[in-house]
């Protein structure tokens, strides 16, 4: 039941860190206080109740990714390629005759995605999504696959200038088959200001509901 709960709860998050808008703001002076709005429903949701939710130490990610967008492309699994073929705003590449990753641009020449194939040509490895905002921002969406199942997402959101901003992780527990969601914060500078660990947030919120059943 436990288990469950915890599963349930973790899906949630999920939800929520997926569908809210780049409009989230971290208020690092409360410590404590994230607002979000969502894009769908464009209702508020505030977690200002749980501080377990910020991890007590601003640890850097246990993985590299690229520190700016124009880096972006380098951190990126392409392979070697020995021809190109440009069909419109399509770019493909590929080894010997066989495909192994498209570029899509949008009509102002900016990088839309870039797709990464398996050797069948057709089943997806590697995704990388690209999303301009009014703003200036931009943010990467991947999906790291295997055997076209996904395995692994991942947020890359960008400052106006180019430098992170946010890094959102969303993986499986390989054990329990549960989602994990971890995100860190950072400011235009590219220093590390938030990280916000979700299983720590699941387990609170778990222990608070055996706490509460407990004292009925």
């Amino acid at each position: 039941m436990k288990k469950l709960i915890l599963f349930s709860i973790s899906v949630l998050l999920i939800f929520c860190f997926s569908s809210c808008s780049d409009d989230k703001q971290i208020n690092s002076e409360d410590n404590f206080e994230i607002n979000s709005e969502l894009s769908d429903s464009g209702e508020a949701v505030s977690v200002s109740a749980f501080p377990e939710l910020y991890s007590s130490e601003l640890r850097e990610p246990d993985f590299a990714f690229p520190r700016t967008l124009g880096d972006a492309e380098n951190h990126m699994n392409l392979p070697e390629y020995t021809d190109t073929k440009k069909d419109g705003l399509s770019e493909k590449y590929y080894s010997s005759g066989i495909l192994i990753y498209e570029k899509k641009y949008i009509d102002d020449g900016k990088l839309a995605s870039v797709t990464v194939y398996e050797d069948d040509q057709t089943t997806i490895a590697e995704l990388y999504e690209y999303i301009y905002d009014t703003n200036g921002e931009t943010a990467i969406d991947i999906d790291y696959n295997e055997n076209g199942v996904t395995y692994l997402r991942r947020k890359l959101t960008y400052h106006s200038n180019g430098v992170i901003k946010y890094v959102y992780d969303y993986a499986t527990d390989p054990e329990s088959g549960a989602p994990i969601v971890n995100s860190y914060e950072y400011d235009a500078s590219g220093n590390l200001i938030n990280v916000i660990d979700s299983n720590a947030f699941s387990q609170y919120i778990l222990d608070a509901l055996f706490n509460q059943l407990q004292g009925q």
